[in-house]
């Protein structure tokens, strides 16, 4: 029997890829880290191994992503 396709998502701490239905999905809500059990929820998630070791890590490491990408760039200014 012919298997359909499989998405694989890469784990954001040890960046191990795997089928998506072997990973948990996370992401942020109203400004707080939170488990989509059901991998429904809208928003951009990020995809973690059931790992104990990673499940650790995962608010370290997207605490740190978020704070990176949050920061909004300043426009030169220039003044004649």
């Amino acid at each position: 029997m012919k298997r359909g396709h499989v998405p694989l998502r890469t784990c954001v701490v040890c960046r191990r890829r795997a089928p998506k239905t072997e990973l948990d999905r996370w992401l942020f809500q109203e400004g707080r880290l939170a488990h989509d059990e059901r991998q429904q929820a809208p928003g951009f998630g990020h995809y973690c191994c059931r790992d104990g070791a990673c499940r650790e890590r995962i608010g370290i490491k997207l605490g740190k992503r978020k704070k990176l990408t949050s920061r909004k760039a300043k426009a030169p200014t220039s003044r004649c």
